[in-house]
């Protein structure tokens, strides 16, 4: 088996090698293909975008997904957080209620990071202490993304990365 997908691996870079001297990609159409089909031989499982839990009091805060870069499905940007996070049903939570951010998927991201997103588009990073922060304490309606890095093994190189978006209604 591994060495089928050593042959399958070779003749896929060679293609590419070859597509590329002849001209007939992009640039970037020619990375996207490069990258869906070593994923696809190394990487088969790799096709489920994993998603994080958000839960706040015990209810489940649901979210949207946004930018990804992961295995077979490729690369996707979406617009702005602010903007897509516009479409999210707000899900309503307590003034400073914890909020916790986690993912079931293994092996755990190398880095997670929760933004609260402003009408003027401008973000600002929300602090995590163990997967926790906390909910504004003034009620309104609030818009937060959340973005996951996974990495190598040595964390030099990516093994993907995804982005929600969410909104919650403080009461």
């Amino acid at each position: 088996m591994r060495n089928s997908r050593q042959i399958i691996g070779a003749a896929t870079i060679a293609a590419i090698a070859v597509c590329a001297l002849a001209g007939f990609f992009e640039a970037a159409k020619l990375k996207a293909f490069a990258s869906r089909q070593l994923h696809a031989v190394f990487d088969p499982h790799k096709d489920e975008i994993p998603q994080p839990f958000v839960v706040s009091d015990g209810n489940a805060i649901p979210t949207k997904q946004s930018t990804y870069c992961w295995g077979n499905r490729g690369c996707a940007d979406y617009a702005g957080g602010y903007d897509t996070s516009l479409n999210a049903t707000a899900a309503v939570v307590k003034a400073g209620a914890p909020i916790d951010v986690s993912f079931a998927y293994k092996p755990i991201p190398a880095k997670v990071e929760v933004t609260q997103y402003f009408e003027n588009r401008a973000g600002s990073g929300v602090p995590l202490t163990g997967g926790r922060y906390h909910a504004p304490t003034e009620p309104g309606l609030y818009y937060y993304g959340i973005s996951a890095y996974w990495t190598s093994a040595d964390g030099k190189y990516s093994a993907g990365d995804t982005s929600v978006v969410y909104a919650i209604r403080v009461q």
